[in-house]
């Protein structure tokens, strides 16, 4: 499997809408690395993947109300969105967190 674009809004840190394209990243290397200050938002980055693979936070002490940023505005709706691709074919999951609407 070979992650291809990770795009989310309200998800963790990220209450504004963040892509990340991994295809890009990844075009002449095999791996790259994810790098930051304590508390930059790596492991969120992380949680994004997992969650959108298998619907649940990636830890024990993390669960899909605490997954939802405390920061994102009004009606906005907070999501997961994966691309990826095992052997030349494409998938693209979305999934949505809980929230409330104003």
């Amino acid at each position: 499997m070979r992650i291809e674009w990770l795009k989310m809004q309200g998800f963790g840190s990220y209450a504004k809408y963040q892509e990340l394209n991994f295809t890009h990243a990844l075009q002449l290397e095999q791996m790259f690395i994810i790098s930051g200050k304590t508390g930059a938002g790596k492991t969120m980055i992380f949680d994004a993947i997992h969650y959108a693979l298998y619907g649940q936070a990636s830890g024990a002490d993390r669960n899909e109300r605490t997954l939802c940023s405390d920061f994102i505005d009004s009606g906005i709706k907070p999501y997961v969105e994966l691309t990826f691709s095992i052997h030349n074919q494409f998938y693209t999951v979305f999934r949505s967190l809980p929230y409330k609407k104003p």
